[in-house]
C-alpha cells in the first residue's frame, strides 16, 4: 500500500500553538515549548478520506498529531481490515 500525501508544508506559527497546546508539552512554559519546537521541523501534511497514512511494515520516524477530522487504525489488507480504534 502507498501512502497518499494531498500537501505537505512546513508549520506555522498556528501549528506550532496548537502542538504547544497537547500533553507533550504538559509540564513546560509556552516559551520552553516553542524553543523545543524551534530544533524540530514540525510539517503539515493533509490526506483525504480513504488515504494510507502509513502501512503496515512501512519506516515511520515522526509523531503524528491529528489536528482535525479523525483517522482509523486497521490491520490488515485492502479488501479484508480489522479496525482497532477510531480517533
Amino acid at each position: 500500500m502507498e501512502t497518499n500525501l494531498h500537501k505537505i508544508a512546513p508549520a506555522g506559527d498556528e501549528v506550532a500553538g496548537l502542538l504547544i497546546g497537547t500533553f507533550l508539552f504538559s509540564g513546560l512554559t509556552e516559551s520552553e515549548a516553542r524553543e523545543a519546537l524551534s530544533h524540530t521541523s514540525p510539517r503539515t501534511v493533509c490526506f483525504a478520506a480513504g488515504d494510507v497514512i502509513v502501512a503496515a511494515g512501512d519506516r515511520f520516524s515522526a509523531i503524528g498529531i491529528v489536528a482535525e477530522g479523525e483517522i482509523t487504525i486497521a490491520r490488515g489488507g485492502e479488501h479484508r481490515q480489522v479496525l482497532h480504534r477510531t480517533l
